[in-house]
């Protein structure tokens, strides 16, 4: 588990000192994404949950929603 100086959190997968693979990011105000990392960003598939946001499941790419 890596602890944020902000509050969030991650565990998971590391490789290059970077998260990659298979995790779990956790925000500040509870907002969390649950998938495939690659290069520190959500890239692949996952799902994004927290407080006042919706499941959102689908592909996402260097961060971004691109489809469910």
């Amino acid at each position: 588990t890596f602890h944020f100086s902000t509050g969030g959190k991650y565990v998971g997968e590391w490789k290059n000192d970077m998260q990659s693979g298979k995790g779990t990011i956790t925000m500040p105000d509870g907002v969390s994404f649950t998938g495939n990392f690659k290069d520190n960003k959500p890239d692949g598939r996952g799902f994004m949950l927290g407080i006042g946001v919706d499941k959102i499941l689908g592909e996402y790419k260097n961060g971004e929603f691109i489809k469910d």
